[in-house]
């Protein structure tokens, strides 16, 4: 299993920065791909700690845990931000503020929060 992990895990990491430099190409505006990336982790991380938050199990291991698993398991997007720029021509692109997407991932991120923050007992 970890043998297999690994593979789609680098091979998804890959397809990333694949994607990043086709969206993004390469040039001073790739440097979008930095900040793109950083988000993406930080926010995610931040959310897995805040709704770890409502776990009654103890806040020392709860914290642990949310801190491992989101930050500690999408590190490949480092690897993403920190990829080196492709030789394609930059190309501008930009990525609107919907605040209905915006919203409906606060609300997804709260059920989640109430769903699964306080741990699910299987009887």
């Amino acid at each position: 299993m970890f043998a297999v992990g690994l593979v789609v895990y680098i091979s998804v990491t890959k397809r990333a920065i694949r994607m990043m430099a086709v969206m993004l190409g390469g040039g001073e505006i790739a440097r979008r791909t930095h900040r793109i990336a950083m988000t993406i982790y930080l926010i995610g991380g931040a959310s897995a700690v805040l709704v770890s938050l409502f776990n009654p199990l103890g806040m020392a291991i709860t914290l642990m845990s949310a801190v491992a698993s989101s930050f500690g398991g999408t590190a490949g997007l480092f690897n993403v931000a920190y990829s080196k720029p492709c030789a394609e021509p930059p190309r501008d692109f930009v990525i609107g503020r919907h605040h209905v997407i915006v919203f409906a991932g606060v609300l997804v991120t709260l059920a989640f929060a109430a769903v699964l923050g306080p741990t699910v007992y299987l009887h």
